[in-house]
């Protein structure tokens, strides 16, 4: 079940400027320093203590410098787009827990049963905070984009609670598609999902807005991914969608 995460931290946020602005390709993009160049003006998120933590573990695997360093970045840009979404006031405390399993069978116990229609690589757990990542050798290069998924699980949870599927992964998809450059980030489009949109066209939206938790996973998953991913990016795309 979603809610918001019980075991609050202590720990003094930080304090830090953010900027957000859409590049020449319309991309949109999050970082400490204002942009060198760029066709529109950036936007400054108001300075404040934002109170985001995340601890990194490893369990049968050792993860690479460059890695950790990025899924830091990446998960403090998350909560600057949450901010510019929501405000200062509306951020929710937020500590996560990112577990990465390097065995398959080890991420496989802890899984569980559920949804075996699709293999799962990722899932979040509310009552732990925390999400869960395979990093056995056939996944590692898709261990970013996971832990950026299952990571928007759980600030979607404690910032709005209970959400329909499509909301809910259309905005793990969206923040899954973020590339980290030193401590920048900007959301691209997926490639995979512009694909499978062009090939099978796109779902009704009153259909996709009524697909509910039980069927998500188990009919048309992916296209149901991509559809909902698509609505996001669109939103986004605009300051009335978003």
């Amino acid at each position: 079940g979603c809610g918001r995460p019980k075991n609050q931290q202590t720990e003094p946020g930080y304090l830090t400027t953010a900027y957000q602005w859409r590049d020449e390709a319309g991309v949109m993009n999050f970082s400490d320093q204002p942009p060198e160049l760029s066709a529109a003006a950036p936007t400054l998120i108001d300075s404040g203590a934002r109170e985001f933590f995340i601890t990194i573990k490893a369990e049968s695997a050792a993860l690479p410098e460059a890695l950790e360093g990025s899924l830091r970045a990446g998960a403090k840009r998350t909560y600057d787009q949450w901010h510019s979404w929501l405000g200062q006031e509306a951020l929710v405390r937020s500590h996560i827990n990112l577990r990465f399993i390097g065995d398959q069978q080890s991420f496989n116990h802890l899984y569980g049963d559920a949804h075996k229609s699709m293999r799962a690589i990722g899932f979040y757990r509310m009552r732990t905070n925390e999400a869960v990542v395979l990093y056995s050798e056939p996944y590692r290069a898709l261990a970013q984009a996971t832990a950026f998924h299952e990571m928007s699980h759980l600030y979607t949870a404690w910032h709005l609670g209970p959400t329909p599927p499509w909301l809910n992964e259309g905005i793990a998809e969206y923040f899954e598609t973020l590339q980290v450059q030193w401590q920048g980030a900007k959301f691209n489009a997926s490639r995979q999902h512009l694909r499978l949109l062009a090939e099978r066209g796109i779902i009704d939206l009153d259909e996709l807005l009524s697909v509910t938790g039980d069927t998500w996973a188990t009919r048309d998953a992916y296209w149901h991914y991509a559809n909902a991913w698509a609505l996001v990016a669109f939103l986004q795309h605009s300051d009335r969608g978003r």
